[in-house]
């Protein structure tokens, strides 16, 4: 009898393990020239994590094919930031990484880099030099991709002038 007992536990944990579903989370990106629509093809594309108050991390980094497209695997529940180097997205959700805050004029005044402009005060958000030029422009903006639960697939287009 324990044997039977046994055995029927078994199938039915191989039997619940053979149902899962895949669970993945994908972000597919599209990358688009703003002044043509087309598809922008061997475009590198940086995948980060984080930001809002700590550094974002670099996760991955493809390049897209001749359809302008390529897919992330990503972790469910994260924000996630695309970024292309030298290049301004002109998406509306476009935005600097906020990576912490200014909290005193001597930090201001020693700040080496990178230049903001306007100059911060007290309280204004430091923002993240993406592209390592030493100056906070336009270049550094990165399309934000808001957390995707998990198994869904996020579509994102990265228009770039």
């Amino acid at each position: 009898m324990p044997f039977k007992i046994l055995s029927l536990f078994v199938i039915s944990i191989l039997f619940i393990a053979g149902c899962k579903k895949d669970k993945s989370t994908i972000i597919n990106v599209t990358v688009l020239s703003d002044v043509t629509k087309l598809a922008v093809s061997s475009t590198e594309v940086m995948l980060f994590s984080g930001g809002n108050g700590s550094s974002a991390k670099a996760v991955s980094s493809q390049t897209s094919g001749s359809d302008g497209k390529l897919s992330f695997t990503v972790s469910p529940d994260i924000t996630y930031y695309l970024y292309i180097r030298y290049k301004t997205p002109t998406e509306a959700n476009s935005a600097f990484i906020v990576v912490g805050k200014f909290t005193s004029q001597s930090q201001i005044d020693n700040i080496a880099t990178p230049l903001q402009t306007p100059k911060p005060v007290v309280g204004d958000d430091m923002l993240a030099d993406m592209d390592g030029d030493g100056k906070i422009t336009s270049n550094d903006k990165v399309v934000v991709v808001a957390p995707p639960a998990q198994g869904s697939t996020v579509n994102a287009t990265y228009s770039i002038k």
